[in-house]
């Protein structure tokens, strides 16, 4: 039943530059549909595909199931393992960083953040990644509310840098 379930997306599986890419597809094939359609239809189905495509995690507590998932114009293919417990929604942090380099140059630049990444651990110590952001009350509380669904707690364990 549909009502038991939690879906947890994760985020989009393709990068920012395909989603641009994806967008202006999208507005070309609007563009062209009058005098090609068959190319436009194309064009449009590709955009459609880049756009609508995402991962995420679905756990149904009455069934005992999680399913990892990839999700392509709306429709999820994954497959569902059955657990025995969930012990928990562990956050933890991390250090990203990323050089950029300027054109022309040899002078570079880092940028470090730190984002918090929410796991659900499950039966002995599995883990499956949920999803993550970089402001910790968000993470905490919709790991929070996940918690509740699944009557388990949040384990804190991210580390300030």
């Amino acid at each position: 039943m549909g009502g038991n379930r939690i879906d947890i997306k994760t985020g989009l599986l393709f990068p920012t530059p395909f989603l641009v890419l994806g967008m202006a597809i999208l507005i070309a094939g609007v563009f062209v549909l009058p005098g090609y359609p068959v190319t436009a239809s194309i064009l449009l189905v590709i955009a459609a595909f880049v756009l609508t495509s995402y991962e995420g995690t679905e756990i149904n507590p009455v069934d005992r199931t999680i399913r990892e998932y990839y999700a392509f114009f709306f429709v999820k293919t994954g497959k569902a393992i059955t657990y025995d417990t969930i012990h928990g929604i562990s956050i933890h942090s991390a250090k990203i960083s990323q050089r950029m380099f300027t054109a022309h140059t040899t002078r570079s630049s880092t940028f470090s953040h730190i984002t918090y990444n929410a796991y659900l651990k499950y039966d002995d110590d599995q883990k499956i990644f949920l999803f993550r952001a970089r402001d910790k009350g968000k993470v905490l509380d919709r790991a929070g509310t996940i918690a509740a669904r699944l009557k388990t707690q949040v384990q804190d364990h991210a580390v300030a840098r």
